[in-house]
């Protein structure tokens, strides 16, 4: 049988070095879609020892169960959080990480809404992660791996025109608010989700992961080994006009505002530090 590296680096990692060392605070991480997450939570895993546990809320499965509960229907789109359903999984997934926080889990991944339960009664015990990237192009590699997983078949020439697109465009609003149905130019909705942001304790930018490899050490007290997975096959070689690059920046302009504000609060803390 064979067995991936993945899987090796994840054995010997809780099996050998994380009985050594582990992480020296419970977090949580909050998975922004094609942000890198992938890597990093595995990253994660690995330095987590057995005798602790670690909560995977997983994407397609909690969508699949709430296909089922939903419609009856064993079906991943029923409920895909960036359809007309999406409020349904985001809920259910914030009552598994409530529940885990709960059950003094270690580490919670997941594609997560910020949860103000998690804030006000477990925030003390846990500590927030998360990778951002720049906006546009977390959009479009968000449009191609869902065409990749066949999640769409819009036509790249249409999808600035479509809802999916304000859903690709809004992923920082949108996870930061807790609300699937977001309003891009709403200034409370912005202001909100940069408050939240104020409240993780790291901030990674994809861009940059030398960074986030040393801030994570700084902050745990262990070293992350990050492979590179979930890396979508279609790679973007669209050759923008001005005129729909303007359309995507103006789509994407409350995600900008909230990526430009967590490079003020790193630097801020890379300040006072």
């Amino acid at each position: 049988m064979k067995v991936s590296k993945q899987k090796i680096n994840l054995a010997i990692g809780r099996g050998v070095i994380a009985l050594l060392k582990k992480p020296r605070y419970k977090s949580i991480f909050f998975h922004m879609p094609k942000c890198g997450g992938t890597s990093i939570s595995n990253a994660m895993y690995a330095t987590i020892p057995f005798y602790k546990r670690v909560a995977v809320i997983d994407a397609m499965s909690t969508r699949i169960a709430c296909g089922l509960d939903f419609r009856q229907i064993k079906d991943q789109m029923i409920c895909h959080e960036d359809y007309d359903n999406g409020q349904v999984v985001f809920d259910f997934r914030k009552n598994l990480l409530e529940m885990h926080a709960a059950w003094d889990t270690y580490l919670v991944h997941g594609h997560l809404f910020y949860s103000e339960n998690i804030e006000k009664y477990y925030k003390d015990e846990y500590k927030y992660v998360t990778i951002m990237r720049d906006p546009l192009s977390r959009m479009i590699s968000n449009y191609h791996f869902a065409k990749q997983m066949k999640e769409t078949q819009i036509k790249f020439e249409d999808y600035i025109d479509s809802d999916l697109a304000v859903k690709h465009a809004s992923v920082y609003l949108r996870y930061l608010t807790g609300k699937n149905n977001v309003n891009i130019i709403d200034r409370s909705e912005i202001e909100l989700a940069k408050k939240r942001l104020e409240k993780f304790d790291l901030i990674g930018m994809l861009d940059d992961l030398s960074k986030f490899e040393s801030d994570y050490r700084k902050l745990f007290g262990v070293k992350l080994n990050i492979p590179k997975m979930n890396v979508g096959k279609n790679k973007s070689n669209e050759k923008l006009s001005p005129d729909v690059e303007r359309k995507f920046m103006e789509l994407c302009s409350a995600d900008y505002e909230i990526f430009e504000y967590a490079k003020e609060i790193n630097q801020s803390r890379l300040i006072g530090s």
